[in-house]
């Protein structure tokens, strides 16, 4: 009988680490936003992660393509 609680406890656990790791991170949010063209909740993360030191190229990209969605939504295309 206790071999039967260990193996459901086992499961439980176990199926509780796998939701865990499926709750995206806030860059992966952030970019869910960005496809949904939710642009100014995905520019304040980017932002947000650029103050705090964060400049890998990622985050870099993203706020180059919403500083472009940013200028054409605008109207100051240069083109």
């Amino acid at each position: 009988m206790k071999l039967a609680y260990f193996w459901i406890l086992l499961l439980v656990a176990v199926g509780a680490l796998i939701t865990l790791y499926l709750i995206p991170s806030g860059e992966e949010l952030a970019l869910i936003q960005l496809k949904s063209q939710k642009y100014s909740e995905a520019e304040q993360f980017y932002i947000d992660e650029y103050n705090k030191g964060v400049r890998t190229p990622g985050i870099i990209y993203e706020l180059s393509i919403l500083y472009e969605k940013r200028r054409f939504r605008s109207g100051h295309s240069t083109h």
